[in-house]
């Protein structure tokens, strides 16, 4: 069963980052959000480690990590960040 996107705005904002400086990766990105959105509980999808956020899960495409919360009740995933491995897991 799909769920349906919604990405916050800092999720948006360094989307758009990426789409100015690294074409390729964001095309990637953009294609993982249709993988997500397909299948949210996927295995390799794993439980992010967390305080900040200790529901949200991460997704790996390359050396970047895409932070997203599943709501079940309204059937929507979240995208909360879109940053390299390094930052994300210092932030979360």
């Amino acid at each position: 069963m799909k769920y349906s996107k919604k990405p916050t705005k800092l999720f948006l904002k360094k989307l758009s980052k990426y789409s100015k400086t690294n074409k390729k990766l964001y095309k990637e990105i953009i294609d993982s959000l249709d993988i997500i959105t397909k299948n949210p509980f996927d295995s390799t999808n794993k439980q992010l480690k967390s305080k900040k956020c200790p529901k949200c899960k991460r997704y790996r495409v390359g050396n970047y990590r895409i932070v997203y919360y599943i709501n079940t009740e309204k059937r929507f995933v979240e995208f909360i960040d879109v940053d390299d491995r390094l930052s994300t897991y210092r932030k979360y």
